[in-house]
């Protein structure tokens, strides 16, 4: 598949371009930015039409004070209640992931998107 997919992650509308390659994006956005997002949001490029894209799973992980942190979130792109109690614990300056993004298509093929960096601000 040729054609990047955006994640809208910011309140904001801050597009990021995403293709199925192995990089790391990075962002940084406050706590409460992260909260009220609630979700990862994926539209693609350049369409002018609704498109029916479904998160499968994906896995949020974050080193924070109390230790090391894995949270497989699967069916859903709304962060569950374990995900955000995880964000309100981050302090500035740490860094939470969401990797292993899976999303299935209009045409039913599963497609794994890059790991997002978030750096709390």
């Amino acid at each position: 598949m040729n054609k990047s997919i955006l994640i809208l992650f910011f309140l904001f509308c801050l597009n990021l371009h995403f293709s199925f390659s192995q990089e790391i994006i990075t962002m940084t956005m406050t706590k409460q930015e992260l909260l009220d997002k609630g979700e990862i949001t994926i539209y693609f490029e350049n369409f002018n039409f609704e498109t029916n894209i479904q998160i499968i799973t994906y896995t949020v992980s974050a080193f924070i004070r109390e230790g090391d942190f894995s949270i497989e979130v699967k069916g859903t792109a709304k962060f569950t209640g374990e995900v955000r109690e995880l964000i309100k614990k981050m302090i500035r300056k740490q860094c939470i992931y969401f990797e292993n993004i899976k999303v299935k298509l209009e045409d039913g093929s599963i497609r794994k998107l890059q790991t997002i960096r978030v750096k709390i601000k």
